[in-house]
């Protein structure tokens, strides 16, 4: 008894057969167009089997024909830069060998894979694209992640010596503890003397101006955030975090207090006073600088003190495109994903800016999609300024169809189409006027159209209420994209399409 099922993804059907001796080629025959997906075609009788207690298919003969597949015709090819495999965990359905054997059918050149913080689709689309190039189809296999970004800063630093120094007591009424006036060197006396809280900052606040603050442990600096906002004063909360340095360039430490760094840097701890801590500081991060330049690292990152928590409707973190463009890149890439997952593990993997710009070195950063800093600005209708700092640290610019974002229409964020339209323009008008590239990405989770129902049953379970209302995140062949973009203009539609992939 041979039994199987066919199906044309609207219904499914049993069917069975009662075979002679002889005819067991039939089995062979089924799984040979099984296997190459092709169409079966039975021809038999429908009825109640009385086993299966269901209405079955007794086929008495069996056909098959080619399966219609899609093929991209444009003389010109697109190279898709945003795709998620099975490996984007309960998310992306698309199976990586299929996805780069498509693309090589296609006549692609290359294809990137981007899971969602992970790289665990390497090893098959390397090997998937070795195996292809022996066939005499070469395709070059873009090893990239689509990250969390902790959003933080980080700017150029310049070397600069001790210049003066600001030593202020500040009265502020609190008890001296007999362990406090040990380390400080403080009596009670000496604090009676001293200027009230209100009057300190506002002199610590004038002395620090718009100079870069250098601390060992960024609560503290958010602490003294805290004190000023009681009197109207405002301090910026970014810094340098030397503990937070040594750490990333000492991670067989397990401690990262001031004295561990003092004593593993090899540089004297001054004492427990305000302004000896402030020099064993400034020499921790003397020498974090010259391991630093030994490194090549030429950006200091630049934190945010003041602790990140989530609310309604805030992002802890943003979308962010990362593909390695060389052998350092791909180590780096290595890197910020085992530290993502090690000690930044919040839910989701996340890189800190500060991390990613230590280990920049042979990357390449894309904004990346609606969940990206760049479109989530452009969606708050943030300054032409405001949009330009933030697009400055990525070395391309995404844009995908508006069928991706339709739930901001649904949700009411989006009024219209045409307004979906107007943030893609307003991208491409940033990257023309800052000289950038804007890529047209699909998104990928899925190779086929059809497979969209698959994914809305993944996101039902996770919850969606719109998981039946799915995005077309199939992998569009390139006169696809082109009729998507074809708002832009000809010209444009073709550069952002196809010209730009190919930088």
């Amino acid at each position: 008894i041979l039994t199987f099922a066919i199906s044309d993804h609207t219904n499914t059907i049993p069917c069975k057969m009662f075979l002679e001796e002889g005819e067991n080629g039939i089995v062979d025959t089924i799984a040979g167009i099984q296997k190459k997906k092709d169409i079966l075609i039975v021809a038999g009788k429908y009825m109640m089997d009385q086993w299966l207690r269901r209405m079955c298919v007794f086929p008495r003969d069996v056909g098959w024909e080619p399966r219609a597949v899609r093929t991209d015709k444009s003389e010109e090819k697109r190279v898709e830069l945003h795709l998620h495999t099975k490996m984007s965990s309960m998310d992306g359905l698309t199976d990586v060998k299929e996805a780069i054997k498509t693309a090589a059918r296609w006549g692609h050149k290359a294809i990137a894979i981007t899971d969602h913080g992970v790289v665990h689709a390497f090893p098959d689309a390397v090997a998937q694209a070795d195996k292809l190039k022996k066939d005499g189809k070469d395709i070059k296999i873009l090893l990239g992640v689509e990250g969390y970004l902790m959003p933080d800063s980080a700017l150029r630093f310049d070397e600069s010596g001790e210049k003066e120094g600001l030593s202020i007591i500040v009265n502020s009424g609190a008890a001296l503890t007999d362990a406090m006036a040990q380390e400080t060197g403080l009596t009670r006396e000496m604090i009676n003397g001293g200027v009230s809280l209100k009057d300190g900052l506002k002199q610590l606040y004038d002395f620090i101006g718009d100079g870069v603050k250098v601390i060992h442990d960024p609560l503290e600096l958010n602490n003294l955030r805290q004190h000023g906002l009681r009197f109207d004063m405002e301090l910026d909360a970014h810094c340098v975090s030397t503990s937070m340095l040594f750490h990333y360039l000492h991670r067989e430490s397990k401690q990262t207090d001031m004295r561990t760094a003092a004593e593993a840097l090899g540089v004297e701890h001054c004492g427990g006073r305000a302004m000896e801590r402030a020099r064993t500081a400034a020499k921790i991060m003397n020498a974090v600088l010259s391991e630093m330049t030994a490194k090549d690292i030429e950006k200091l990152p630049l934190i945010d003190a003041v602790p990140k928590e989530k609310g309604k409707g805030r992002r802890l973190t943003y979308h962010i495109i990362i593909m390695a463009r060389n052998h350092e890149g791909l180590m780096n890439l290595y890197r910020l994903v085992s530290y993502a997952h090690l000690e930044h593990l919040r839910k989701v993997p996340q890189i800190p800016r500060s991390l990613l710009n230590m280990h920049r070195e042979g990357l390449i950063i894309g904004s990346a999609c609606e969940a990206g800093e760049l479109f989530r600005a452009v969606l708050r209708g943030e300054s032409e300024e405001k949009l330009m700092s933030i697009a400055d640290m990525y070395d391309y610019l995404e844009i995908q169809p508006i069928g991706n974002n339709a739930f901001l229409m649904r949700n009411g964020t989006v009024d219209t189409e045409e307004g979906l339209r107007d943030l893609n323009r307003r991208i491409v008008a940033l990257g023309d006027k800052m000289g950038k590239p804007v890529v047209a990405t699909g998104d990928v989770h899925f190779l086929e159209p059809d497979d969209a129902l698959f994914r809305s049953i993944i996101m039902h379970a996770r919850g969606f209420d719109d998981a039946e209302q799915q995005a077309p995140l199939y992998f569009k062949t390139t006169d696809e994209m082109l009729e998507e973009f074809s708002y832009l203009g000809e010209e444009k539609a073709r550069e952002v399409v196809i010209t730009n992939p190919n930088m």
